[in-house]
């Protein structure tokens, strides 16, 4: 990071933001890869250990120069990478006298300070290894526990004595970090951070304060422009009550943790602090999840205006025209005797073994095709309403219900009568009751530590998201290809706010490059309206387009700018990779993405090789006026 520090500056670039950087090895295998999971939102994550730091003397230089050797590829090979370091930092652990490290001054002050949450991470690491899984709830006695528990089982050598070698590893990643975001001080670089709004049900902190989450519930997205049937990201919902409570202590102590490295931070999914979309333990997709908090719609209310069969509107709608729809007439025999029963004539209902997503989806290991299951999937969210699992008369629209052949297939008056309170449901009777919801958690977030707060609000936006973050000043997020405006097919940089983040692409989506190459036709019109150009656009996004690009956002308002590296090198003909789908970090329509992108040159050799692009960066930026 320091050597990052000492590039960023001689670009001219002064912030560098990064993915989350704590520790996530709840699977132990590739898909720990997912920086969003936290298994600790404390502890730091040991791939970013420096094993040449721990080794002064150089005892495992060879072997540790033989394996970057082998694993220096294009893309990171996340599980051999965490085996090697794992591997030779219990090498040099084994090295050093344990008494002699744990009494150290350093060690000792480093332990004092952070004990409240190094303690239970370490006996949690050595109880999820002598139980093979990060699956508390079959952890026998020690399922739950008490933080006297924790401390007791701490100092019993015999059993966890691996303890100190989780300290060691923190202790070390920590002290490196530090050292790190010091240097890049010295050079007048801040360290943004990034904040995930969930944590594993499987973590640490689901199984030390049980007390803070709904769980069971889980986290997720509506639909949106990265996924269609929405996203369920396994997260418990928090319990703010019960946060509230404790005056938030959860989470003053987590950005405590974060201030000691970062001067601004990335409050991934904001919109998670107004309401979050809480999915049910049965759900698979986002699309029976619903908003919590939120305000029902209330059984009176549908039977004042005409609506009686709440049945109708609360199952999935299904007959021989619906099944028609989705399956060929060879497929309708075989699916129908397998997955439903006739409710009434040509009227189908899923079978109990079926009816819910969960159940549905555990039938690929009974082998059927992935493809019929997505089919299936289709029918059984084909309802209008959800239940309230807290009052009988209380309802919740299913999201994108207008769409559903359920809806469709009502008689007019209902239609009208059901997509007047749905457009009230989502986009009017809510809106006091989430910026109240806000209101109560922000100002805690901005008020615990001086870093500057930026918040993701991408997805689906309420509208008063807007006044609160200005009037707290919290810097949202502007993506040119996302406008907030969903009227306009591009947002125009010269009239974001200076209350904004501005950036071109991030990890979530496609770079600069591979969305030039996702849709002609508004290509081209990006290329006459924002760009200003005549003519045809060219088919690929050529260096002097990116940098016009670059340009414009480094132009606007917007307090900052960000870029993902992969659009700066876009800016070269020699430095730009020749596919730019391999540059991509992530898919968020894929639930289990293997996040393995790794930079193709060395920050070494940007600073040797490439001066003259790096030049040209720190000219892009002066002439921005940003370089001061």
């Amino acid at each position: 990071m320091a050597l990052l520090a000492y590039w960023a500056k001689s670009t001219g670039l002064r912030v560098v933001q990064l993915l989350p950087i704590n520790d996530t090895r709840v699977n132990n295998d590739w898909r720990d890869s997912y920086p969003y999971s936290s298994l600790s939102v404390f502890a730091l994550h040991p791939m970013y250990i420096n094993i040449d730091l721990l080794d002064p003397a150089g005892t495992l230089k060879a072997e540790l120069a033989k394996e970057r050797q082998r694993l220096d590829g294009a893309a990171i090979d996340f599980e051999e990478m965490m085996s090697v370091k794992h591997r030779l930092m219990r090498r040099l652990f084994q090295k050093e006298t344990r008494a002699h490290f744990m009494a150290s001054e350093e060690f000792r002050k480093f332990f004092d300070t952070n004990r409240d949450w190094l303690v239970p991470y370490a006996v949690f690491l050595c109880l999820k290894e002598r139980f093979g899984s990060a699956n508390h709830q079959t952890w026998q006695k020690y399922r739950t526990v008490t933080p006297a528990e924790v401390e007791h089982l701490a100092q019993d050598d015999a059993e966890f004595a691996d303890v100190a070698f989780h300290y060691y590893v923190q202790y070390h990643l920590a002290s490196q970090l530090a050292t790190a975001v010091q240097h890049a001080k010295e050079q007048g670089i801040t360290f943004k951070g990034d904040l995930p709004i969930g944590v594993d049900a499987l973590s640490v902190d689901t199984w030390i304060s049980p007390e803070l989450f709904r769980i069971g519930k889980q986290t997720g997205a509506p639909p949106d422009a990265f996924s269609t049937t929405g996203q369920n990201w396994g997260f418990p919902t928090y319990d703010w009550a019960a946060m509230k409570k404790e005056n938030y202590r959860w989470w003053r102590r987590r950005l405590e943790c974060m201030a000691q490295y970062f001067g601004a931070y990335r409050i991934d999914h904001v919109l998670g602090f107004f309401r979050i979309w809480e999915i049910p333990p049965d759900g698979v997709s986002g699309l029976l999840g619903r908003f919590f908090p939120c305000v029902p719609v209330w059984r009176s209310e549908l039977q004042s205006r005409g609506i009686w069969d709440f049945d109708r509107l609360l199952k999935p709608h299904l007959h021989l025209g619906t099944l028609a729809s989705v399956f060929t007439p060879e497929e309708i025999t075989t699916v129908v005797s397998k997955y439903f029963n006739e409710s009434s004539r040509w009227r189908y209902e899923f079978k109990a073994e079926f009816n819910t997503e969960k159940k549905l989806f555990s039938a690929m290991a009974s082998g059927e095709s992935e493809k019929t299951l997505a089919k299936l999937a289709v029918l059984l969210t084909n309802v209008v309403l959800l239940r309230d699992e807290n009052n009988v008369d209380a309802f919740h629209f299913r999201i994108d219900a207008p769409k559903t052949s359920s809806f469709f297939e009502l008689d007019d008056w209902q239609r009208r009568t059901l997509y007047e309170l749905y457009v009230d449901y989502f986009y009017r009777r809510q809106d006091h009751a989430w910026a109240h919801s806000a209101l109560e958690k922000l100002p805690m977030m901005q008020n615990t530590t001086r870093m500057l707060v930026c918040g993701e609000d991408l997805g689906m936006v309420p509208a008063c998201v807007q006044g609160v973050l200005d009037a707290l000043s919290i810097l949202g997020l502007r993506i040119q290809r996302m406008p907030k405006d969903e009227k306009l097919p591009f947002d125009n940089p010269a009239h974001y706010p200076f209350l904004s983040v501005a950036t071109p692409s991030v990890h979530d989506t496609s770079t600069l490059r591979g969305w030039w190459e996702e849709d002609r036709a508004l290509t081209q019109r990006f290329f006459n309206e924002a760009l200003g150009c005549s003519g045809d656009a060219p088919q690929f996004a050529e260096p002097w387009i990116v940098e016009r690009i670059v340009q414009q956002h480094l132009s606007c308002a917007s307090m900052l700018t960000i870029f993902p590296i992969q659009d700066l090198f876009a800016i070269d003909e020699k430095l730009r990779v020749k596919d730019p789908n391999s540059e991509r970090i992530n898919i968020p329509a894929v639930k289990h993405h293997y996040w393995r992108y790794r930079m193709h040159v060395s920050l070494e050799e940007l600073q040797s090789k490439y001066t003259e692009w790096g030049g040209r960066i720190r000219r892009i930026v002066q002439a921005s006026g940003r370089l001061l």
